[in-house]
């Protein structure tokens, strides 16, 4: 299934996360995201790295698929911490790095993130959130605020993932 998001050159209302770019990510006409887990039809074989995108919002975790898919990741996305638990304990390819939203409101990002890491402790972690959120420096993780701009994005996920940030369930709440 390709995304239901399309490239357009007026800002709509819910492109708040690429203001650094000339074209904005919307909606389609007619069509709209489903906030279910949804993964590009990337085989389990690929060399790519999987992003596992968990982000509340419905405008926005299909907009950070997009940027990240363009920039060659293959993307797993859900907007339930709950389903996010299960493709991490389930799913049989490797997950390089979980991009979470910390204000959800089902599950605290943070949290989620240590579950997964006690299922996957080789997982990279990037934290973000469009809220001030107390205690993020002292998490450990790497942080990113919304709205934020599509380079902003990739090279945040980029130096995680090469630079050794991110790791490590010893780091965060210990």
């Amino acid at each position: 299934m390709r995304s239901p998001w399309v490239r357009r050159r007026e800002r709509p209302a819910a492109a708040l996360m690429c203001e650094n770019t000339d074209e904005w990510i919307a909606p389609g006409d007619g069509e709209s995201a489903n906030p279910r887990v949804q993964a590009d039809t990337e085989s389990p074989e690929s060399d790519a790295p999987t992003v596992l995108v968990v982000d509340d919002q419905p405008e926005i975790g299909p907009m950070v698929r997009d940027i990240l898919e363009s920039a060659g990741y293959v993307v797993l996305l859900t907007a339930d911490p709950l389903e996010a638990l299960q493709l991490a304990q389930h799913r049989p390819v490797a997950i390089s790095l979980l991009l979470v939203d910390v204000v959800m409101p089902t599950m605290d990002g943070r949290e989620l993130a240590r579950r997964i890491l006690s299922l996957r402790p080789t997982i990279k972690v990037v934290l973000m959130s469009g809220y001030e959120v107390s205690g993020l420096a002292e998490s450990g993780w790497p942080f990113i605020q919304k709205p934020f701009g599509v380079k902003a994005l990739a090279q945040k996920i980029a130096d995680t993932l090469t630079e050794g940030q991110g790791r490590g369930p010893s780091e965060p709440g210990r």
